[in-house]
This record gives structure tokens, C-alpha cells and sequence, in this order.
């Protein structure tokens, strides 16, 4: 006959750290969620008391017996790009002071990918869900307006969201970048996108770009669509020297393939931005460390996390006393590499 079979370990609870701390269990109930509610010796034995036992609380229990499950389902395209990091951050920083938590879903761009994800996250039960505006699927639009939890829709300003909205308009980001470059003498402006891969925020960019050309300079559409990468940046300006060297000046449709046509622009002997000027989308650490410096868009990412997370307190707070919707606008950041002078243009 072989061993017998270990028994599971028991796990400490809230009365094994309230008899060593000596106080009762409501109490380091409160002192746990509530640390500013109890004194600050009661506090620190508590503290001591859950260190030595090694205690963690068991939220999903507390979640059954209150209903409530204390997590927001957030879906972002991806986690590898910075934009959508500070957007969580910002969100975190204001969900965790309230004890909810986040859990977090990444559609990598795909439609398909959003809805299978965001179905996955509400199987949960998440008390609030917050994702980028944009294409969603029709039945995407309908779930969540079914399950009847707050749905914040960020990124992109809209007319009619499913719930609630905080963000800024793309196509106003695609005018007025346009517009920066033929005031600073840009004659003939090419477009680098995202193709196949393109999504509506990005095409938002996209359409504002041509019609503000054609408003501008009556010129048709210039686009050389490539990967999201730097790589794909240097591709495509390889592709516009070649094919249309009359170009004077480049709207990427992020500041990652922006970085790209830098960097190929000085292998090529390309002068920047005397010969060709270059601005991106996104203001990020990489664009202003490269010489020249990127010209781009600073939108605040952070902040439009943190106005999500407020909205979602409030509403689950029952005083939702705030705008539905909230436009917190961009910036352009004009840099070296769009700083051509009238004597760069008569040259």
C-alpha cells in the first residue's frame, strides 16, 4: 500500500489573523480594505499579524457574498506599444485606490479578436468594461449593451457610443497635421498607413489627410501603405524616393514608422528637413531622442485612462454626475524635423 495522500494545507482566514493581531475579525476586515478607518496601532498589528501568517485575502469568496466581483475588463489592441500601456496605467491609478482590479484582454487589431475576448471578459462578470471605439461587430455592440454594464469607449471621439466615451478625433489629428506641413512649405505630402492591417482610428487619419491635400493643395491621395514597425517606415520611404521623389514631406500614421523614414532617410543622404520633412503620431521616448527630432501628436493617454476609471466610479458609485462623453484633445509638437525655414523652400 503506497502513502497516504497529503492533505491539503489549510489556508489561514481572517480569524487566524485576527486572534493573533487581538482584535476581531470585522476589524481587519476594515483595516484590510479600509486602512484610514481604524487607528494606526491597529493598523500596524493588523499588518504584522497578516506578514507572519502569511494570509491573502480571498476575494472570490467576498465577491459571492456581495454579488459583486470587483473587476473591470479592459481590451486593448496590444500591450507592446506604449500608447496602450500609459492607458492602463492611467486606469490602474485610479481603479486600485477604489479596490477594484483590472483585467486586461489584447484583440492584437482584429475585430474577430475583440469580440471573442470581450465575450471571454464578461463571462466573468466584470462590473464595468472599457475598449478602444472603433469597428466593433454588430454583435459586439449589441452584447455589450445587454449586459448592462458601464462600457466606456476610448480613443476616438463618437457621436453615439454604447455607454460612454473619452477621447479626441482622429480626423481633426489628420487635418491639422497636414496643415502643419504645408505651413512650413510642403508641396507634395505622401501618407505612409497600416494596409490590410489599418484600423478605424488610423483610418480616420488616413481620410483627413486626403481630403485636407485635395482642400489644401489640390493633390490626390499619396499612400504607401507598410508594416507598424520601424522597418516598415524605412520600406516604405525606400519605396517614395524611388517611385516619386518629388515628395517633399511624409505624414506616418504612427511615430513608429516615423522613426523608420528617419533612419532611412539619413542612409539615403536625404537631408531632413530640408529636402523632406517627416511627422508622426503619438509622441513617443524613441522620437524625441532621434536627431532630428520627430515631429508628432501628443495626445494624453494617461489621462483618458484616468477619466475612464472616474466614470466607471462614478457610475458604480450611484453618483454619476459627469459628462457621457469627454473630448480631451491633442496636441501637435512641432520638432527639428519639420523645422524648414523660407530659405530651405527657396533653395
Amino acid at each position: 500500500m503506497g502513502p497516504a495522500a497529503a492533505k491539503p494545507a489549510r489556508h489561514t482566514n481572517l480569524t487566524d489573523v485576527a486572534r493573533r493581531a487581538g482584535v476581531s475579525s470585522m476589524t481587519v476586515s476594515r483595516a484590510l480594505r479600509r486602512p484610514e478607518s481604524v487607528s494606526e496601532d491597529t493598523r500596524r498589528r493588523v499588518e504584522r499579524a497578516v506578514a507572519a501568517l502569511g494570509y491573502v485575502p480571498n476575494n472570490i469568496a467576498g465577491g459571492l457574498r456581495s454579488r459583486r466581483s470587483r473587476t473591470i475588463a479592459c481590451v486593448i489592441p496590444t500591450i507592446a506599444s506604449p500608447v496602450f500601456a500609459n492607458v492602463v496605467q492611467g486606469l490602474t491609478d485610479v481603479l486600485y485606490g477604489h479596490d477594484y482590479r483590472v483585467v486586461l484582454g489584447t484583440s492584437n487589431y482584429s475585430e474577430a479578436e475583440e469580440q471573442r475576448v470581450t465575450a471571454g471578459l464578461l463571462a466573468h462578470r466584470p462590473e464595468a468594461v472599457v475598449l478602444p471605439a472603433g469597428d466593433h461587430r454588430r454583435e459586439l455592440g449589441r452584447l455589450l449593451k445587454r449586459v448592462g454594464v458601464p462600457v466606456v469607449e476610448i480613443w476616438e471621439r463618437l457621436e453615439n457610443p454604447v455607454d460612454m466615451n473619452v477621447g479626441f478625433s482622429n480626423r481633426d489629428v489628420g487635418a491639422a497635421v497636414v496643415t502643419h506641413l504645408v505651413e512650413r512649405g510642403a508641396r507634395r505630402i505622401a501618407f505612409v498607413g497600416m494596409g490590410a492591417d489599418e484600423h478605424a482610428r488610423a483610418r480616420a487619419r488616413r481620410e483627413a489627410y486626403a481630403e485636407t491635400v485635395a482642400r489644401l493643395l489640390d493633390q490626390k491621395p499619396i499612400v504607401f501603405d507598410a508594416p507598424f514597425t520601424i522597418d516598415g517606415g524605412r520600406a516604405a520611404l525606400a519605396r517614395i524616393l524611388r517611385d516619386d521623389p518629388a515628395i517633399d514631406a511624409v505624414f506616418c500614421v504612427g511615430d513608429l514608422p516615423a522613426v523608420g523614414v528617419l533612419l532611412e532617410a539619413h542612409e539615403a543622404g536625404c537631408a531632413v528637413p530640408q529636402r523632406l520633412m517627416v511627422a508622426g503620431f503619438g509622441d513617443h521616448e524613441f522620437g524625441r531622442q532621434i536627431r532630428p527630432g520627430l515631429t508628432t501628436v501628443r495626445v494624453p493617454e494617461r489621462r483618458i485612462g484616468q477619466i475612464a476609471a472616474e466614470m466607471i466610479v462614478g457610475r458604480l458609485g450611484d453618483h454619476d454626475t459627469g459628462p457621457r462623453a469627454i473630448d480631451v484633445g491633442f496636441e501637435v509638437i512641432p520638432r527639428d524635423s519639420t523645422a524648414r525655414t523660407q530659405a530651405d523652400d527657396s533653395g
